[in-house]
């Protein structure tokens, strides 16, 4: 055996090692199935092939975490090889806080093993498009589901960075790379046959001239947490009704090479994508763009005829203007996209109003926030009015009891006023008011608040003896009326009963020694 390691058992845990020799420092995959809890943690890897499955995967392996490991002067670090016939499903892979110095291929993942890493090195989107899909097997290598993050390496020896190549028929899918800085390369990075790829928040700066990406038959999203000013370059091909599929959010893209993008499609969110030379956008390409506070645009290095379908979603701060999607700084041709989906609730148009830029115009179908609601009490009624508002369809309009909600819907008018007389004298009520149409709702309005009077009519005094007690009543509806008393009918010096606006029936008591007594009603 030529390896530093041979892992050849489920439930496998490699802890605190130091392998400086050997062909694989640790080899992973032969005919036997690796379906669980293999972890390798807190390792030292010298001279060699680093972690590595395959090349013979056929039993499958799943399920394994390298962690907390460091290598130095290594051939390879992260290495998963295997080809036609000698394949497997090897899936549920973790890779997570690594550290590489002076390693020739850090991130290696391929399924042409008999190529050799000698041939591996001259690798190209042109020698990927030279193979044909076969018939998939059993013995196809499939590698998905791979997570690789918080990993630090420098390179040496003029290899790729990273080089992930599948096979057309059997892509390699779902590998996320987080968290990840590579420097010290000279050659692009590799992806060919690939699907589901994420590089988030990692760089890999290279030499000047080089690409970032090279790409063939790829599906690569980039993303970041806020705009990143890494610039990442791409270069490939697009052939055999292959194409490539790339997105970037919050990220510079830089294009070499036209042919790589082709039919697309783009998806830019946050950030200006360059093509460095002449760009013809042919009927079938897709450009998508999220659009907001932060712009996303092409920009063209040279003369740009339009064409294809743009597909507009909004983004964050996404309103009414003008958006710049396209600019050249040479001649603009073709003709203009096709505008394929938009956001709900706005007009979307295209416009080329100078020789250089197309320009997209939204006009929001939205209904504007109602402005100036006002809250007045009148008798046994609360009368209200507010501001129209743009596109507006019809007003709903909410109350509570509680100062700033919960609302809830009284009515729905098509007028700017309403008067609510389902209330009751000396409550307060809280109101706000939305705008809605057949694309939506607006926010709601500010706040504004009334208490309802009483009714104006003047009401009977009913009363009543009961024991040493005159009980005395009133309308409810004449809630906030004033109960006063004085013991001369003829006289002024009328005496406010305490506390009488707030009910609408009282007693008092009766003294047979006292002399006469006069009530009545005020209104406040």
């Amino acid at each position: 055996n030529t390896d530093g390691m041979d892992v050849s058992a489920t439930n496998v845990l490699v802890v605190n090692s130091s392998i400086s020799d050997g062909d694989d420092h640790i080899a992973i995959g032969d005919s036997a199935a690796f379906d669980g809890n293999i972890t390798v943690t807190n390792c030292l890897f010298g001279t060699g092939h680093g972690v590595s499955i395959g090349s013979y995967t056929s039993g499958g392996v799943s399920n394994l975490m390298v962690i907390n490991c460091v290598w130095n002067g290594s051939e390879n670090g992260i290495r998963l090889k295997s080809e036609r016939g000698r394949g497997g499903l090897v899936q549920s892979l973790n890779y997570e806080n690594l550290s590489m110095t002076n390693v020739q291929w850090p991130i290696l993942i391929y399924s042409y093993y008999n190529y050799g890493e000698g041939t591996l090195l001259d690798a190209t989107p042109y020698m990927a498009a030279t193979d044909t899909v076969q018939t998939v097997n059993t013995t196809t290598p499939i590698w998905r589901n791979i997570i690789i993050s918080n990993v630090t390496a420098t390179i040496t020896g003029g290899q790729p960075p990273i080089m992930i190549w599948g096979l057309p028929e059997m892509l390699v899918s779902n590998v996320t790379l987080s968290a990840v800085t590579i420097t010290g390369g000279t050659k692009d990075c590799e992806i060919y046959n690939t699907s589901g790829l994420q590089f988030v928040n990692s760089q890999v700066p290279l030499s000047a001239g080089n690409a970032t990406f090279e790409l063939y038959h790829a599906q690569l999203t980039i993303t970041n947490s806020a705009l990143s000013n890494n610039l990442v370059t791409l270069s490939g091909l697009t052939t055999n009704s292959y194409g490539n599929t790339l997105a970037l959010y919050n990220a510079r893209g830089s294009l070499q090479d036209p042919d790589a993008l082709e039919n697309g499609p783009l998806t830019l969110g946050n950030g200006a994508f360059t093509v460095s030379n002449n760009l013809t956008l042919s009927p079938a390409g897709i450009v998508n763009y999220v659009l907001g506070t932060n712009a996303a645009t092409v920009v063209v290095k040279g003369n740009l005829a339009l064409g294809g379908t743009n597909n507009i979603s909004a983004g964050g701060g996404f309103t009414n203007g003008t958006y710049t999607l396209m600019t050249c700084t040479g001649a603009l041709s073709g003709t203009l996209p096709a505008l394929g989906a938009t956001p709900p609730g706005f007009d979307c148009a295209f416009v080329t109003n100078s020789s250089r830029d197309l320009n997209l115009i939204v006009t929001s179908l939205l209904p504007g926030v109602p402005a100036n609601l006002t809250a007045l009490g009148t008798n046994l009624s609360i009368n209200l009015q507010w501001s129209a508002s743009s596109n507006a369809g019809s007003y709903d309009l909410q109350r509570s009891t509680i100062n700033g909600g919960p609302y809830a819907t009284i009515a729905d008018v098509t007028a700017t006023n309403y008067s609510d007389a389902a209330v009751i004298p000396g409550t307060t009520y809280f109101y706000v008011v939305a705008t809605t149409n057949a694309d939506g709702a607006s926010a709601n309005s500010i706040q504004a608040g009334a208490v309802p009077l009483p009714s104006l009519v003047p009401p009977n005094l009913a009363w009543q003896v009961n024991g040493n007690q005159l009980q005395l009543s009133w309308p409810a509806d004449h809630l906030g009326w004033l109960l006063q008393m004085q013991t001369n009918d003829l006289g002024t010096n009328w005496v406010d009963c305490p506390g009488s606006t707030n009910i609408f029936q009282t007693n008092l008591i009766l003294n047979p020694a006292n002399g006469a007594v006069f009530l009545r009603l005020i209104y406040p």
